[in-house]
This record gives structure tokens, C-alpha cells and sequence, in this order.
């Protein structure tokens, strides 16, 4: 449905839109068309006589010679877009355009944080920085002339020397000067100049230190496979028969020597006992109900 803005005359007709020549095809793709019409100067589109205040709002401007309101850039592109009031001349819809428009600026966005992220990152250290501050923690101070003179029978070139301060056989770096550490290593025959920033090295496992075996492990023999493979069991009854007496015998004996206590004798007459108060007999073990009541009311 065509529709008409505010300053077009009702006897002149609407350009026809298939004469643009940066148009493609209804056979392109959706995005092809959205390029397409990006790479047009201004962003022209249409929009009802109901809508002129939101488009104006919206950032729209008008173009005289094509009688269209145009977006000037892509943000008021995206306003427009998203007032809904407002066409482009396009054959892709509104909110295919929109949408590609809101990808493409989240991309640039990401891209410009990671460009800022990476100008905020720290740079690592650089080898003189490194030094610098190896030197200043570790209290080195600066090689005098005089110890630099006390390196001449060594013939120490300046890079050696310099070197020398990554050499590990010359002992820590705190409190001395690369020449006066060097000079201690050379003086003691710790290393020879050649050896500066040279590996040694490694040394190889001695084999004549390890202790021979003087004899080799005898080899147990090798016992003959066990062929049985079922068993039976042979019962001498006379011997069962003895050894059930025995035992018959013997649990006998036990309950025969078995005594009672002093108290409960076997006619269980020393179970009770007396009470001293009410007379009556009670559990020699347990007393009386009444001695138990005059105990606790402290008759």
C-alpha cells in the first residue's frame, strides 16, 4: 500500500521505485539488499501523514528533490526503524533491517572494548626493565674502574661481563658488582672466562659405583601339576564314638562341681531374710518396702 507524506501534491504520483538503479533483484538475499541500500548516500524511506512528528522526532530529514524523508546516518537509521512509522526504500522489511543494523552495532561495540582492553593491558616487562629492578632489589651496586682493572689478566671484554651476571656457578648478586662477583669467581677458579654464559654440562650417572650382583637368584623348580580333583573323607567310628563319651563325661563333671553362692544355697533358704520393722520376709538382696520408706523419711 502506498502512502503519501505531508508535502506531496495529490496530482503528482510517487516516483516509481523500480527505476532506482542500486536496486537488485527480488531473487537476492536479504542482506544483499540491506548493503546495498547502506551504501546509499542518505537512507531514504516513507512514512503516513499520521506519522510526520515522530519521524521529525526521530531524526529524520526531508529531501526536496525526491520528495522522501531520509536517515542522514545510521543511528537515526536505527530510531527510525524502531518507531515503526517509518519505511525504507528497500525490498528487505523494516525489521530485517533493523536487525542486521543492531548485529553490526553490537559487533563494533565488542571490537572497540577489546581494541580498549588491549590498550589497557599491561605490556610485560621488557629485559632491561626486568634488570632494572632485579638490580634495585637486590642492592647491586655499579662496577668501580677499579674492579674493572682487577679483571685485566682475564682479558673481560664488556659483554662478557655483562654476561656474567646471568651465570649461575658465580654464587648469588646480592650486595656485589657484576666485576667484583666475576672477579671472585675467576680469582677462585670457580670458571674459566670461556665458560661465561656457557651450560655446563651434565654430568653423567656413574655405573661403577653400583654395587654387583655376585649371584644370580636361583630358579625354584617347578613342582608337578596336582591331579586330584575330588576328595573323600574316611570316619573312624570308634574314635567318634570315644570322643562323644569324653565329652559327655566331662559336661557331667562340670555340673556336679558346680557350687552356689554362700547366700543362695540349694534349698534357696538364704534368699531371704527378716525385716526388722514390719517382720515380714523380703529379698535379702533388695531389703524391705518399709526400711526403704523409713530411710527416706528418716525415721
Amino acid at each position: 500500500m502506498q502512502t503519501y507524506d505531508s508535502d506531496y501534491d495529490d496530482d503528482e504520483p510517487i516516483p516509481d521505485e523500480a527505476d532506482d538503479p542500486t536496486r537488485l533483484n527480488s531473487s537476492s538475499g536479504a542482506e544483499d539488499h540491506i548493503n546495498a541500500y547502506l551504501n546509499q548516500p542518505r537512507y531514504l524511506g516513507r512514512s503516513p501523514y499520521q506519522s510526520i512528528q515522530a519521524v521529525k522526532k526521530a531524526g529524520a530529514k526531508w529531501d526536496p528533490a525526491k520528495k522522501k524523508w531520509y536517515a542522514p546516518n545510521k543511528d537515526v537509521l536505527v530510531e527510525l526503524l524502531e518507531t515503526k512509522k517509518w519505511t525504507p526504500d528497500c525490498l528487505a522489511s523494516g525489521d530485517q533491517m533493523l536487525a542486521m543494523l543492531l548485529r553490526q552495532q553490537d559487533e563494533e561495540r565488542k571490537a572497540a572494548h577489546a581494541e580498549e582492553c588491549a590498550a589497557r593491558k599491561r605490556a610485560a616487562p621488557t629485559e632491561a626493565q626486568s634488570e632494572a629492578y632485579i638490580i634495585k632489589w637486590l642492592g647491586i651496586p655499579k662496577s668501580t674502574d677499579a674492579e674493572i682493572q682487577a679483571l685485566a689478566p682475564w682479558k673481560i671484554s664488556p659483554e662478557l661481563l655483562e654476561l656474567s651476571s646471568k651465570e649461575p656457578r658465580l654464587g648469588p648478586r646480592s650486595g656485589l658488582s657484576n666485576a667484583a662477583r666475576l672477579f671472585m669467581g675467576l680469582d677462585r677458579g670457580w670458571l674459566v672466562p670461556a665458560e661465561i654464559g656457557v651450560e655446563p654440562p651434565r654430568k653423567k650417572r656413574s655405573t661403577e659405583s653400583a654395587p654387583k650382583v655376585l649371584k644370580a637368584h636361583r630358579k625354584l623348580p617347578t613342582l608337578p601339576a596336582f591331579g586330584k580333583t575330588s576328595f573323600s573323607v574316611m570316619f573312624d567310628r570308634a574314635a567318634v564314638r570315644v570322643l562323644n563319651d569324653r565329652l559327655q563325661e566331662s559336661t557331667v563333671a562340670e555340673a556336679v562341681q558346680h557350687n552356689y553362692c554362700d547366700i543362695c544355697d540349694e534349698d534357696a533358704t538364704g534368699m531371704y531374710a527378716t525385716c526388722d520393722i514390719c517382720g515380714e520376709d523380703c529379698l535379702y538382696q533388695f531389703g524391705c518396702e518399709c526400711l526403704e520408706t523409713a530411710q527416706t523419711l528418716s525415721l
